[in-house]
């Protein structure tokens, strides 16, 4: 992670005040961590040593050597002719303390009060470990010392508090500098005695870690690894397991992104220094080909690979490492450098506070009329506050100041398209595409304009365009998808949102439109009810789709395999099982043949169903169990012609 923390953009006297910050905050509300790693620090470099001698014998007795000789520790002095001596291994031990919180200020700290000072504690202790202690004498401050500890370590339990979350506290987390006690946060879904306090509760009780769960359910009946990108992999990426490869968009995981600047950002947060994840990069993961658009970054990378993956010792991989750490190869990414800088910023703060942000800025702006940066930030700004008119003009002013960045065009070009001004839209996704600067994000704006006008064929045209350029985004799939469903090519519309499936596996809209592409091959719409927003669990819109997959009344759209997997799914999942989710498991069971196991699944359902209330469910029910018996899998009536 050292190149995703140092490779930050951030000035490096701005960044080690950060780092010292991060120390303070520490001392400030957690100062038995600090006080223990200084007292062991000076405890190493002032105690005097002892060093064993031999002196010779004769007898055998327990404890002296075969030879001999006895082993005896006694002090240095003069009387031996060599004096005091320190004990070089704690001061080794010391030393790598002292160079590990230089490398944390170095690093600007962490976001995660105390969370770095872990490691130098621990090794602090062990230091303190080795004092010779009086039993008579140390009981009293051992007692203190361990009083002390359970205190700190209680402290969570009675200060956890919903609004230490960074996000929800906009003007003490600046004065902070971006440093929470998130552990507190963290503390109802994460602690110890929490847990025990919920037996029922699956712990870790997180949105992170469900979806960690629900990954490897999902990646278990696949042949291919799921692969997406995010920013938030450790609980998540522990609980899916290996068969799931995870980006990491902050780019502490990811070798590529954290060699690559991030983009600029004038409200950083430590520790979140978002990266663009090039064109063709996820294409690249997934199929193991190189399909990096920039051919600079792609040269870059097929150095790395082999560096990070190739034959243990190879000549050629050890010459590329001598290469990579000389900077030979830094030239290959001069190109995204200078587009990277160019972009508007991808702000953690942009979200839930844009309006005080644009309080911050404006008086950076006042002081740099000049710089396109603080334009191009503020016009996101805007537009995230949903100010299309003001977002305009600072991106217009950023244009006259750099003429040629594309970026800012679509920037703009998104905002004409929410005024409705389609024309000036479009001037700016074609000035966007004829510089070639973002041509994905410039393809895709003009797409959806082609597509507001009921131009589809060019539409569809300008999206095959941004999926050629990059074929892991999602968003290209779903637009492309919904124009073959205009079009009433089901069979294209599934594909693509097949492919919504595999490149966002936890996002339920791509289930959802799947099940309704499906539905709407043969106007099943209303005989499925199928609601026309997607469900907000994921566990239901498993179900969504798994029903219509085990119960279409044209053969050639059933697949009793996939429903049943997406069944199971739906059922195993960490969400409170339903009569509905049983219905849907019973329907697919029998879609395989499987009966037994289908009429167990329908009588569980009738029991939740009726102990819910639900009486016409568990009447369906009632009536499909009996064609389970019968060995007769349930399918919808085909609609009337």
């Amino acid at each position: 992670t050292a190149y995703a923390k140092l490779n930050n953009g951030i000035a490096d006297g701005e960044l080690a005040w950060q780092g010292c910050y991060y120390l303070w905050n520490s001392l400030k509300f957690d100062p038995l961590t600090l006080v223990t790693i200084w007292f062991a620090l000076a405890v190493a470099v002032w105690r005097k040593g002892t060093v064993p001698i031999f002196v010779a014998g004769t007898t055998r007795q327990r404890g002296r050597h075969k030879n001999g000789t006895v082993p005896l520790r006694v002090p240095f002095d003069k009387k031996f002719g060599t004096g005091p001596r320190r004990r070089w291994g704690e001061l080794a031990v010391a030393l790598g303390i002292v160079l590990y919180l230089l490398y944390l200020v170095r690093i600007g700290g962490d976001f995660m009060s105390g969370r770095y000072l872990t490691a130098p504690l621990l090794a602090a202790v062990c230091l303190l470990g080795r004092l010779p202690w009086n039993a008579k004498k140390a009981w009293r401050p051992a007692v203190a010392v361990i009083v002390t500890f359970a205190l700190v370590s209680l402290r969570p339990l009675t200060f956890r508090s919903i609004s230490a979350h960074p996000t929800n506290i906009w003007p003490r987390i600046v004065a902070e500098r971006g440093i929470c006690d998130e552990g507190t946060y963290y503390y109802s879904g994460t602690g110890l005695v929490q847990s025990l306090l919920e037996p029922g509760v699956q712990f870790p009780n997180l949105e992170w870690a469900t979806a960690g769960r629900m990954l490897r359910l999902l990646s278990a009946s696949r042949r291919d690894k799921i692969l997406f990108s995010t920013v938030s992999t450790g609980i998540r990426g522990f609980y899916a397991g290996p068969r799931v490869y995870i980006v990491d968009e902050l780019a502490l995981s990811d070798p590529l992104l954290a060699r690559l600047p991030p983009v600029p950002d004038p409200f950083w947060r430590i520790g979140h220094f978002s990266r663009r994840i090039p064109d063709g990069y996820l294409a690249t993961l997934r199929t193991g080909k190189n399909l990096i658009r920039d051919p600079g970054i792609a040269e870059y990378y097929d150095h790395l690979r082999q560096i990070t993956q190739g034959d243990l010792w190879d000549r050629r991989r050890w010459a590329r490492i001598w290469n990579m750490n000389l900077g030979r190869y830094e030239g290959l990414l001069a190109q995204a450098r200078r587009e990277i800088r160019m972009m508007p910023p991808i702000s953690f703060w942009l979200g839930p506070h844009p309006s005080r942000a644009i309080e911050e800025l404006d008086p950076r702006i006042a002081l740099h009329p000049r710089d396109p940066a603080g334009y191009r930030s503020r016009g996101a700004l805007y537009a995230r506050a949903n100010k299309p008119d003001r977002a305009i003009q600072d991106f217009s002013r950023a244009l006259k100041l750099e003429p040629n960045n594309g970026f800012v065009y679509c920037s703009r070009g998104s905002q004409y398209a929410k005024l409705h001004a389609l024309d000036r839209a479009l001037a700016d996704y074609d000035r966007a595409i004829a510089l070639k600067t973002d041509p994905v994000s410039a393809y895709s704006g003009r797409a959806n304009l082609d597509a507001r006008r009921g131009q589809l064929d060019q539409a569809l045209a300008d999206y095959n365009r941004a999926l050629d350029y990059d074929p892991g985004q999602t968003d290209g799939y779903r637009n492309r998808g919904m124009i073959y469903l205009r079009q009433g090519d089901w069979r294209r519309a599934l594909a693509d949102f097949q492919q919504m499936v595999v490149t966002a596996p936890l996002e339920p809209v791509g289930y959802h439109l799947m099940a309704h592409t499906l539905a709407a091959a043969n106007k099943l719409e209303t005989a499925y009810s199928l609601k026309p927003s997607p469900p907000h669990s994921l566990a239901d819109a498993l179900s969504e789709l798994a029903w219509v997959l085990a119960t279409h009344p044209d053969a050639k759209y059933r697949n009793g395999d996939q429903a049943l997997r997406y069944a199971e799914e739906a059922t195993a999942s960490q969400a409170a099982p339903t009569a509905w989710r049983f219905n849907v498991l019973a329907a697919a069971y029998a879609e395989v043949g499987n009966f037994p196991k289908s009429v167990e699944a329908a009588e569980r359902g009738i029991d939740l169903a009726t102990a819910d209330g639900n009486h016409v469910l568990a009447e369906e029910l009632g009536a499909r169990l009996q064609l389970y018996r019968a060995h007769r899998p349930y399918h919808l009536s085909p609609p009337a012609r």
